[in-house]
């Protein structure tokens, strides 16, 4: 039962925000609100890799910030860094302030955002443009589901003179995978874990200089998803959407899906050139087929192979065919014969394009040895 795995890679384009929102009116000889606080307005890039997953109004991805979304700021003003949270203001969509930071008309500053608000967040005082450590965890948890408020960094650098606000276009230093399980096996699945191999995980350095991450350390690997509400109905399909660092791949990423009834391997082969990039959204077809025969020759057009009483490696069909085409599908993928004369004995390989041509209507018995 399982799967075939197909890769597609979609480039996601980083979109401009439309328009700048006046954020507050400030005070003439503080810079500060009526209220007393300093405001940004703070947004990401509408793309499908923030938010409302899979939630669209023609072309755009529809954006949102939670209500207890919280933007670290570290601001230098010439001599020294301090960190500040500002919160999202109540009953507007991206304005975020804080009471702590208190401008001078006559100083310039820099500003570093990150998001999710840190305490240990701050920048490094000798390269003034690295943030700190960013974590992406090998062992993570995911809900099926097309929409998510995803948890993953986000960052700006801004610069300001005196009493300036501004607003800001928070970009995220992350690639997204949305796998994607289709149930072709005639009943419910029930899923339990998936893992991904390859430079997917580790510890970064986010260099705000050149928007990129950093490994810091040689010690970067793939992660395993332990999965939540993860039932997928026959003929249904669901999504996992996993963050993973920007990297080059340079050998197959092997996936593996786990269910109640099994675990399921397949190794995706990428270009030596291919490279995950940040913000693009990278989308991993996984398909869960029963061990069968199918096409035009077969009774519904689907026949499940059993295994037989002798060998447990061994699976067969015995029924009614009419002429046309018939495949034989496996979890992994359907089978190309090497030799295609059907009704002859044949090595096979894995293939998603071969179908046999039955001459004609009869009784016949498909055997399958999957070790053989």
């Amino acid at each position: 039962m399982k799967k075939i795995l197909y890769f597609t890679a979609l480039c996601c384009l980083a979109l401009s925000a439309g328009c700048t929102k006046e954020s507050e009116t400030y005070e003439p000889d503080t810079g500060l609100a009526a209220d007393g606080k300093f405001y940004i307005v703070a947004d990401v890039p509408a793309v499908e890799t923030r938010a409302s997953i899979g939630v669209s109004n023609g072309d755009q991805y529809e954006f949102s910030w939670d209500e207890n979304d919280e933007i670290g700021a570290v601001i230098y003003d010439g001599t020294g860094y301090t960190l500040h949270k500002f919160t999202l203001k109540e009953g507007e969509e991206n304005i975020f302030g804080t009471s702590t930071f208190n401008p001078d008309k006559n100083t310039e500053y820099t500003w570093y955002l990150f998001y999710p608000y840190r305490e240990d967040f701050m920048v490094d005082d000798s390269e003034k443009s690295s943030a700190p450590i960013v974590i992406i965890p090998s062992d993570v948890k995911c809900t099926a589901g097309s929409t998510g408020h995803l948890e993953i960094p986000f960052y700006a650098r801004m610069e300001t003179s005196g009493f300036d606000s501004f607003y800001a276009v928070l970009q995220n230093p992350l690639a997204l995978i949305n796998v994607s399980v289709s149930n072709w096996t005639g009943k419910e699945l029930s899923l339990t874990e998936l893992s991904l191999d390859g430079g997917l995980a580790g510890s970064y350095i986010l260099d705000y200089a050149a928007g990129a991450l950093e490994a810091s350390s040689g010690e970067t690997g793939g992660f395993t998803a332990k999965l939540e509400d993860s039932s997928v109905s026959d003929d249904e399909t669901v999504s996992f959407y996993l963050a993973c660092a920007p990297c080059d791949v340079k050998a197959p990423i092997k996936v593996t899906l786990s269910s109640d009834n099994g675990e399921y391997e397949t190794m995706v082969e990428y270009p030596a050139d291919f490279r995950f990039e940040a913000g693009g959204v990278y989308t991993i077809d996984v398909e869960c087929n029963p061990m069968a025969i199918k096409g035009s020759a077969v009774p519904d057009g689907l026949a499940e192979l059993t295994v037989t009483v002798e060998d447990e490696s061994v699976y067969a069909w015995a029924g009614e065919l009419k002429a046309g085409n018939m495949s034989i599908v496996l979890p992994q993928g359907e089978v190309k014969p090497t030799d295609g004369t059907f009704g002859k004995e044949s090595g096979y390989i894995i293939s998603s394009e071969y179908v046999y041509t039955i001459p004609a209507e009869g009784k016949y018995r498909v055997v399958m040895n999957t070790e053989e």
